[in-house]
């Protein structure tokens, strides 16, 4: 795997736990909530049901980190063919020699390659950003939610 394949891999396995995490706080904040409230039960589902979801969703994070990778990766390759196509055509309308189109191929290939990682790159940035973001918002959420006593609210005892 490439540079910018194995980062977006390692990124992707980031944002999985990172989304984990977040999910598990907010079902834990939830349940310590409810358990204010005397409602056990739910209190136990809630853990349940957001340590499985967080789980999901670090796994699938991870193997969505791992597939982006890859067909970043390929995106890359057929960039840096494209732009050493782009060159070695420019080098043999103008009359270069057999040396020249080489090393215009060669040149359009790094700038070809260059480019579209550079463009890949900012814009899965700019959306791994947004997730994690967003991952932060839902913790802290729970946190008021907690604070300001659960779901129902701890003065609706029974």
């Amino acid at each position: 795997m490439g540079f910018l394949g194995g980062a977006i891999k390692i990124t992707g396995k980031v944002v999985g736990k990172t989304a984990e995490f977040s999910i598990r706080t907010v079902g834990k904040t939830i349940s310590i909530g409810v358990k204010c409230a005397h409602k056990p039960k739910i209190a136990e589902k809630s853990d349940k049901v957001s340590k499985g979801l967080g789980k999901v969703m670090c796994k699938t994070a991870e193997l969505s980190g791992n597939e982006l990778g890859i067909a970043m990766d390929k995106v890359v390759e057929y960039g840096s063919k494209a732009g050493g196509s782009i060159g070695k055509y420019i080098a043999e309308t103008k009359g270069a020699d057999e040396d020249q189109i080489k090393r215009a191929k060669i040149i359009g290939n790094i700038i070809g390659g260059g480019a579209v990682g550079l463009c890949l790159g900012d814009l899965v940035g700019t959306a791994l950003t947004g997730i994690s973001a967003s991952s932060a918002l839902h913790g802290l959420v729970a946190a008021k939610i907690a604070v300001a006593g659960g779901i129902d609210g701890a003065k609706n005892k029974k």
